[in-house]
């Protein structure tokens, strides 16, 4: 692993970490994302899965060290499994990234959206660490839950994510649509929550 990758596992895995509660900080998870999706760009998929999975490693370790004060043992299990959600989505991206980039960008937002639903039916579930969680601070802009539920929220999140990526990895016009893209999304929500 490269001293570059290490950064950009490090820097996506902390973003994620300080998005959550009981940081008041959620407005990093786009930015995580939009990280997330630059590193993986270019990647194959096996690559993709590693690079995820050392992403969850650490996020995981950030966010679950706790259960170490219980076992050492099974802490370390216990992350490394979590971690393999991570991964599977980064495969997965990796794979659609083969069909193209539009591909990819469109199908991610599903994908991770399907990944935190199917994991809610796992004995390691840890429903605190969906993507939806890390708006708790952001009232106004969650009350779109009362009708998508947590899976919507976290899915505008990944849309955001996209979105950010976007400004700054495609051309001038693009940029400003996509930044137009993102205040709308975020008015919208909040002129409905209010």
């Amino acid at each position: 692993m490269t001293k570059t990758e290490l950064q950009y596992i490090f820097a996506i895995s902390l973003l994620f970490s300080l998005s959550f509660p009981p940081f008041p900080f959620g407005f990093l998870t786009p930015v995580a994302l939009a990280l997330l999706l630059h590193f993986l760009d270019d990647k194959s998929p096996k690559q993709c899965f590693r690079l995820g999975y050392w992403v969850g490693l650490i996020w995981g370790g950030f966010t679950l060290f706790w259960i170490a004060a219980s076992t050492l043992p099974g802490a370390i299990l216990v992350i490394s499994i979590n971690a393999l959600h991570y991964a599977l989505v980064a495969w997965l991206y990796g794979h659609f990234r083969r069909g193209g980039k539009m591909l990819a960008l469109f199908s991610f937002p599903f994908v991770w959206v399907a990944i935190e639903y199917l994991r809610a039916f796992s004995d390691l579930r840890f429903n605190w660490l969906v993507l939806a969680h890390t708006q708790t601070y952001y009232l106004p802009l969650i009350q779109i839950a009362e009708y998508t539920g947590y899976l919507g929220i976290s899915f505008i999140l990944v849309i955001l994510g996209i979105l950010l990526y976007n400004i700054f990895s495609l051309g001038k016009f693009w940029k400003w649509l996509n930044a137009v893209a993102i205040l709308i999304i975020v008015l919208a929500l909040f002129i409905f929550g209010i």
